[in-house]
């Protein structure tokens, strides 16, 4: 696994993108050899993003997703409206065989996607 993209949307829960940023845009540190990924922030709409605590910018739209190994859906306050354009990556990533994660309330878009149909799921939420 080398390419991680993050999904932001409006709403985005600050705790569910800034354990995401922790976890796969850390810095190399030699004494403990950690791995570092190709990460980058995408949105269906690049721009101001409107956060459930904070704004922020994001620069790069979904497709430049289309090429990810992992994607992360964060948790977004709204959680029960589905972005189709965020469900169309799921799916074509998912296809080309990335590995498709959420965290917290992402669930409910992984969910909305068709990727959980059949399968079991959980969250922490």
């Amino acid at each position: 696994m080398k390419r991680v993209a993050v999904v932001v949307q409006d709403g985005v829960e600050a705790f569910g993108l800034g354990a995401m940023c922790e976890a796969f845009n850390e810095s190399y540190h030699p004494e403990e050899n950690n791995p570092v990924f190709d990460f980058r922030l995408v949105a269906p709409k690049p721009g101001r993003i409107r956060g459930a605590n904070f704004d922020l910018f994001v620069e790069e739209p979904l497709d430049a997703a289309a090429e990810a190994d992992l994607l992360v859906l964060t948790p977004v306050r709204g959680y029960a409206v589905e972005n189709e354009a965020v469900s169309e990556l799921a799916r074509a990533v998912y296809a080309a065989g990335a590995t498709v994660m959420t965290h917290c309330t992402g669930t409910f878009q992984l969910a909305l996607s068709g990727l959980l149909d059949g399968h079991r799921a959980t969250t922490h939420w």
